[in-house]
């Protein structure tokens, strides 16, 4: 029988629908923990405002409200006791003195010690002043912002910025609010409390890169789910695992609480907070986020043409295999090149169309990017002119003119719309993305181009292919596809087919 049967591994839960009220709930926190931080402050224990600390051992077991009372007496601000050991004969007396100057916390010792008397033997004794502490407190602060900016750059450099900036919101979210309630319930700020922070922070991260890491494998598996439910399903798939992993770090951490005394108590109830709004952000901060942006910037598929990925690499294989089978084999084979068909699935347009509907922004991956296009009906055309004109193992590809940069594309479409580009709708430029290259090529220089009985097909010549070499090194690469060896499918691939991937792979600089 299982205990947390609730907790399936093929949830189907509708996170975001409700992400606008996880994002009203979120604000309101920070908001609150802000405004904490700022007119309540924090209560800084004897580490950052300076105090004193003994240890002592008794020849029996303690009694600890003996001594709190026996302490009573001595003019101190906070005390707190706590024992050490199993053995309950073992205790350390920490408390911070009204004067945080010298001579007053030496005759604040003096004085525990004549109203404490013989019986105990004092171990350790320590004087922290108000220098010793505004030193800590400033090189606690200084770790923090290390830690949060190491931990900023890991994320942009293993991330897109979409994702890293998500990642970034969420982890700040989690600081300011445990942070902001441990400055509410008045929890003492010490060096442990400190380390509870930067083992948050960790925790937090690690949460949210292994959801991002689902949200990028899904983006790769289903190319076209809409993104609200694609990002649904991702969450949906490790929630199972982000409330299992948070509940056994809860458990523990709420022993801890309990059990850990009055010295472990700020540090457990920071990562008992933290946990727990670490949890809550990973689905409904940095998961949601990533709906703000179009994570499918409006890349085009590669082509068979000096191909930059592997999808471009395998057009061109089926080219190969056309022209060593079509020559001579009993079936006839022809291929087609294609530009940017408008209105496909996989045009830019009613990407366009849509972020225009939306108010903006347009997203494209660079200003000057070029694109050659052509519409559904002139693609139809292509492929039935192939049909009539194809004697076998031939490219055909129809003259679509000069290419179009797609930010001309951008603004023209706004203008249709009867709205102002950079005005009314902003176009976002996000980068390239690994495998786009800033132009299409048609041709390679070694192809012949002939011409046909329609002005606008021509037909392009390849260039000859050793036809056992190329079934040998096709016949490994069909055995690794089957090995589901990734590395070695995706090297044979570019052994294949030489391209610019390859090149820079095996340049000494790559």
């Amino acid at each position: 029988m299982r205990i947390f049967s609730w907790v399936t591994k093929d949830t189907n839960i509708d996170f975001m629908k409700f992400r606008k009220a996880g994002y009203a709930l979120s604000i309101a926190l920070v908001v609150l923990s802000v405004a904490c931080i700022v007119f309540k402050g924090f209560n800084y224990g004897i580490d950052f405002s300076g105090g004193i600390l003994i240890e002592l051992k008794s020849q029996e077991k303690i009694n600890m409200e003996e001594v709190r009372k026996q302490l009573s007496g001595v003019e101190l601000d906070d005390v707190n006791l706590q024992s050490i050991g199993e053995s309950g004969s073992e205790m350390m007396i920490r408390a911070q003195t009204k004067s945080q100057d010298e001579k007053e916390q030496m005759k604040a010792v003096n004085s525990i010690k004549q109203i404490l008397g013989d019986k105990y033997e004092y171990r350790r004794v320590e004087l922290v002043g108000p220098q010793v502490g505004g030193e800590l407190k400033k090189a606690g602060i200084i770790a923090s912002v290390i830690a949060v900016l190491a931990i900023t750059l890991y994320i942009w450099f293993r991330f897109e910025w979409q994702f890293a900036l998500g990642a970034m919101v969420g982890l700040v979210h989690d600081l300011l609010v445990t942070v902001g309630f441990l400055s509410l319930f008045d929890f003492d700020i010490s060096l442990t409390t400190v380390a509870a922070v930067l083992t948050l922070a960790g925790y937090s991260v690690n949460d949210k890169v292994v959801n991002y890491d689902r949200i990028r494998e899904n983006l790769r598996k289903y190319k076209k789910m809409p993104q609200y439910e694609l990002l649904n399903k991702s969450i949906n798939d490790i929630f199972s695992r982000t409330i299992l992993t948070g509940l056994t770090t809860l458990l523990a951490s709420i022993a801890l609480f309990i059990f850990g005394g009055d010295t472990l108590r700020s540090f457990s109830f920071t990562i008992v907070l933290g946990v727990i709004v670490g949890t809550y952000s990973s689905i409904y901060v940095s998961g949601t986020f990533l709906n703000l942006f179009n994570l499918r910037a409006n890349q085009n598929a590669d082509k068979a043409v000096n191909p930059s990925n592997i999808m471009g690499a395998s057009k061109r294989i089926a080219e190969m295999l056309i022209e060593t089978r079509g020559k001579t084999g009993k079936m006839q084979m022809a291929a087609v090149r294609f530009g940017n068909v408008l209105g496909s699935n996989g045009s830019v347009i009613p990407v366009f169309l849509s972020q225009i509907k939306e108010g903006g922004p347009i997203t494209l991956t660079d200003r000057y990017i070029k694109r050659y296009f052509m519409s559904i009906p002139e693609a139809v055309r292509l492929v039935l002119q192939t049909g009539a004109f194809a004697d076998s193992g031939e490219i055909f590809v129809l003259d679509m003119g000069e290419p179009v940069y797609i930010y001309d594309l951008a603004c023209d479409l706004i203008r249709l719309n009867g709205l102002v580009p950079e005005q009314d709708i902003e176009i976002k430029v996000t980068g390239l993305r690994p495998g786009e290259k800033m132009f299409e090529e048609l041709r390679y220089d070694t192809e012949a181009v002939d011409t046909t009985a329609h002005e606008g097909v021509f037909v392009n010549r390849l260039e000859s292919i050793d036809r056992a070499a190329f079934d040998e090194k096709l016949a490994r690469l069909r055995s690794l596809a089957f090995e589901e060896d990734v590395e070695g499918t995706t090297d044979m691939i570019f052994t294949i087919v030489p391209s610019e991937y390859r090149k820079k792979k095996e340049s000494p600089e790559g």
